[in-house]
């Protein structure tokens, strides 16, 4: 990109936004999700793992926003670095209505997560729009208040 088109962009106020990487996760129940076919729709994605605290904090405030998207053209992720065994004995005592992909090492990195609770949020042309790194009280409220902007620009 020129000189010249980086500032006719920040002249014209438009944002630029980097492509999601895709990525195959399998899901705790053994379905495959690969993120390019998700494309049309609002991907919100969680990098959590069962040990972290904040994680398991606001497990409660994101089944809230998986109950008030239903219907809606949103898919939402869990994705975690563990083995399946961990995953599924932390989820008989731990309701997690996202979709819980496993051995989501590989989508950590490409995704360069440093920190978790991280929250990433791709629009429905499969770009990064939204990230958050680390526990927010509100973090429900962000979420929302970014899945309503992008399904309202539909």
């Amino acid at each position: 990109e020129s000189d010249f088109e980086k500032e006719y962009t920040r002249r014209l106020g438009k944002k630029e936004y980097k492509e999601a990487q895709d990525f195959t996760l399998e899901t705790i129940k053994g379905k495959r999700i690969r993120l390019s076919n998700l494309k049309g729709k609002v991907v919100v994605i969680n990098f959590w793992a069962t040990w972290c605290n904040p994680c398991k904090r606001e497990i409660p405030l994101l089944n809230n926003l998986v109950k008030s998207f239903e219907g809606k053209d949103v898919v939402f992720l869990g994705i975690s670095h563990e083995k399946r065994k961990d995953i599924e004995k932390f989820l008989k005592k731990n309701e997690f209505d996202y979709l819980i992909c496993v051995d989501g090492g590989k989508t950590f990195n490409k995704y360069g997560v440093t920190g978790i609770p991280t929250h990433v949020i791709i629009d429905e042309r499969g770009r990064i729009r939204y990230r958050h790194i680390g526990f927010a009280p509100d973090i429900e409220q962000r979420l929302r208040g970014e899945i309503q902007e992008l399904l309202s620009e539909r």
